[in-house]
């Protein structure tokens, strides 16, 4: 569980190009301009398309081909700020290399147009662990 007194000195990961801001722990470092990492934990951030709704997108990132979160990935619905969410939590069988992979997806309040494509879900990668505060700090920018 994650102290008050640690998220104090959290930092804030804030893209204009993806529309959004949360904040992330200290010890991270970025890897690529959508990747954090340290040693207890990571993140990365990316968008989605799909014109069959929010549970169709959630449905294919759980149980995408290379099975990333296992044979049998926990979907959780949510909202966020008033707009569709989900989580996609990994089974008990997901590859190791896989390090905790969970999914929060939510639909962004309208479209977010990044390299003249235009997407309507925001999709966050976070360890397990650490996804649910990520989530809580989240704001569309």
């Amino acid at each position: 569980m994650l102290s008050s007194v640690s998220r104090k000195r959290w930092k804030r990961f804030s893209s204009v190009k993806f529309g959004v801001s949360f904040e992330y722990p200290p010890n991270w470092i970025e890897i690529e301009e959508e990747r954090y990492q340290g040693r207890d934990g990571w993140f990365q951030i990316s968008a989605a398309t799909g014109d069959d709704g929010l549970e169709a997108v959630c449905q294919r990132e759980a149980y995408h081909r290379f099975k990333p979160y296992g044979t049998h990935p926990k979907i959780k619905s949510a909202r966020h700020f008033g707009q569709p969410a989900c989580y996609v939590f990994p089974g008990e069988d997901q590859p190791k290399e896989m390090k905790e992979q969970s999914a929060f997806l939510v639909e962004y309040p309208a479209p977010v147009v990044i390299d003249g494509q235009a997407y309507r879900y925001l999709v966050l990668w976070v360890d397990e662990e650490h996804i649910r505060h990520l989530v809580k700090t989240l704001k569309f920018l």
